[in-house]
């Protein structure tokens, strides 16, 4: 069972939450950017072909509200490869620095 707060006040506001959120934003954005900008390109993919298909089937041609969300959806997408390729090398450029730390700082083995 949890007491009452013997002294203080919170700290924990609406701030604090959209901080947290945007910090969640941003490592998911450094290690996997790709969660990101695959979900937005295919809600944008999927507005567009939804939108656009009972124009097209009524002979009124594409809309250009539809193209607009289909051509978003891919933008979204090919950025996220190259976020995803950035993040890659980010990686890649990091781990050897930590295994060449890492030898320089262990022990010889003993024998």
């Amino acid at each position: 069972q949890v007491g009452e707060r013997a002294q203080g006040k919170s700290t924990v506001n609406t701030y604090t939450a959209i901080d947290t959120l945007y910090e969640l934003l941003n490592i998911i954005m450094l290690f996997n950017p790709m969660r990101i900008f695959l979900s937005v390109s295919v809600m944008c993919l999927t507005f567009g072909i939804l939108w656009g298909i009972p124009i097209l089937l009524r002979g009124r041609g594409v809309s250009v509200g539809a193209m607009l969300a289909i051509v978003t959806g891919l933008i979204f997408f090919f950025l996220g490869l190259v976020a995803e390729q950035l993040a890659q090398i980010r990686l890649n450029s990091i781990e050897p620095a930590q295994d060449s730390d890492a030898a320089a700082t262990s022990y010889p083995k003993q024998e």
